[in-house]
């Protein structure tokens, strides 16, 4: 779990996505908003919400662009390639 700028917290779901608590209800995101089977979440230095999540073929992490998950590629250190 982890809250957003704004308070709301983010829950990650395993096979459902991830989830958003606001005052007015629950939002779900699934696979079609870019966050299959959500692990865990962090905010990014520029106070966004992201999402570390699994595919069959590996980890990939999501920044939250206001309605879906827009995929990232971390700058890894070479010792991980």
């Amino acid at each position: 779990m982890a809250d957003d700028r704004d308070g709301n917290p983010w829950m990650a779901a395993l096979g459902s996505g991830s989830m958003k608590m606001a005052c007015n209800g629950f939002t779900t995101y699934t696979a079609a908003d870019g966050t299959p089977f959500a692990q865990s979440f962090a905010m990014s230095r520029k106070v966004e919400m992201c999402a570390l999540f699994r595919e069959k073929d590996g980890a990939y992490a999501g920044w939250f662009g206001g309605s879906r998950f827009v995929d990232v590629k971390p700058a890894w250190p070479r010792e991980f390639n």
